[in-house]
């Protein structure tokens, strides 16, 4: 079993991408939780690289989906970093953290 990457993106999206396409430079793959359906020319723009699963969720389903994806994903790999940009997010995962030691929590890096 190996270590998932799983990002965020629920505020904004410049930061997610850029960590999301900074760990597909280092041959690392990851699936970005996007929350909130924008339209397909925008779609378009940000997805295209085979490291990087943009998964678009729309915002009523957000949370449950978070939830199961991540309770899912405990079983399937060894290891899972989670990068999170709200704090209401950090309280709710921190709480599976509790439950599965396997979760490591980070916060997406803000770039200038």
């Amino acid at each position: 079993m190996s270590n998932k990457y799983i990002i965020l993106c629920e505020a904004g999206w410049h930061n997610a991408r850029e960590l999301s396409l900074e760990l597909c430079r280092r041959n690392i793959p990851s699936s970005v939780l996007i929350k909130g359906r924008p339209g397909k020319e925008v779609r378009g723009m940000i997805t295209g690289h085979s490291l990087i699963n943009n998964i678009f969720i729309p915002e009523k389903l957000f949370s449950v989906f978070l939830f199961l994806y991540i309770f899912s994903s405990i079983f399937i790999t060894g290891e899972l970093t989670v990068f999170f940009n709200k704090e209401k997010t950090y309280n709710m995962i921190a709480g599976l953290k509790k439950v599965f030691r396997r979760i490591r929590l980070e916060k997406v890096p803000v770039r200038k």
